[in-house]
């Protein structure tokens, strides 16, 4: 599993283009939409052509094992509410990931 704080740069990356996803109800312990994200993360990878970086914005480190080739980078974010979620985390994280989709 690839968890880091990735350095972001300007514009594309190496010409990859940028895909984020809120992966914040994953879980060891999935129920609804933490199972839902996780298959949609697993169906997501698996479609997409290699041109793309993958990103999943995660909360600690509670997170169910990926297949041994998933190809994405988790970036954790601090626990906190989901007003901080909304207002602050996530907008931060898109402004300097600047993602494609």
């Amino acid at each position: 599993m690839n968890v880091q704080t990735p350095t972001f740069t300007r514009g594309r990356h190496l010409g990859r283009r940028r895909l984020l996803i809120d992966g914040t109800d994953l879980s060891n312990r999935p129920k609804g939409v933490g199972r839902y994200a996780y298959h949609l993360c697993i169906e997501v990878v698996s479609r997409l052509s290699p041109e793309w970086e993958i990103y999943i914005a995660v909360r600690g480190s509670d997170i169910p094992e990926f297949p041994s080739n998933f190809d994405a980078t988790f970036i954790p974010l601090a626990k906190g509410s989901e007003l901080r979620l909304g207002l602050i985390q996530m907008p931060l994280l898109v402004t300097r990931l600047r993602p494609d989709a």
